[in-house]
């Protein structure tokens, strides 16, 4: 069965691109919201086993508004979709997007390299067709929020904030020769916390 092909990653990044994500998307309150008419793709619902051959989907400013064959839509934007594949958006539960290169390479760039590294990560992942993360381990609240507001691409991001562990632990990226209670820079741009409670 023809259930994926190499583009259908890229169309679904972009149609999100376009639409879910862009704030032009969103049109005045006295406006229509715009429309985009997705046609001559194949669909696959995430559920079934088949897919729905030579369909159209119809994209209401963020939301999907009907999927079948022959739509009708005035003034809607098309785009052909040549054959390719539809797939609802990927999501991704396991992401560490201002960790580029580890906890090792935490300690090698500032926050605002990380930010760019995030940022850039988080781009890459919605054209890849992941509309939906869950972040570990760092943080990922600002980019969250620029996202939301449409400023920056990128899916929508469960940040679950700073890894948390005692010394020696996990999350503790300090020098391994810093004494008991020193605060590395991780730790200063809330990337990680190190906490030591009583057994």
């Amino acid at each position: 069965m023809k259930m994926f092909n190499r583009v259908t990653a890229a169309l679904l990044g972009a149609i999100v691109s376009a639409t879910i994500i862009s704030p032009t998307v969103f049109a005045a309150e006295d406006e229509a919201p715009v429309q985009i008419l997705i046609t001559n793709v194949d669909v696959w619902d995430g559920t079934s086993d088949k897919l729905s051959l030579k369909t159209d989907v119809l994209i209401e400013g963020d939301k999907i508004k009907k999927v079948g064959k022959g739509i009708k839509a005035d003034g809607a934007n098309v785009i052909d979709g040549k054959g390719y594949t539809v797939t609802p958006g990927l999501m991704d539960m396991h992401q560490h997007l201002t960790l580029n290169g580890g906890t090792a390479a935490g300690n090698e760039w500032d926050a605002f390299v990380q930010g760019a590294h995030a940022s850039r990560g988080a781009e890459y992942l919605l054209k890849q067709g992941f509309t939906t993360i869950r972040d570990i381990a760092g943080n990922t609240i600002g980019l969250k929020r620029a996202i939301n507001a449409g400023v920056l691409p990128g899916p929508r991001i469960y940040s679950a904030g700073p890894a948390i562990g005692p010394t020696g632990g996990h999350s503790d990226w300090n020098s391994p020769n810093a004494g008991p209670g020193a605060v590395d820079y991780q730790m200063k741009v809330q990337n990680s916390h190190v906490v030591d409670g009583r057994a």
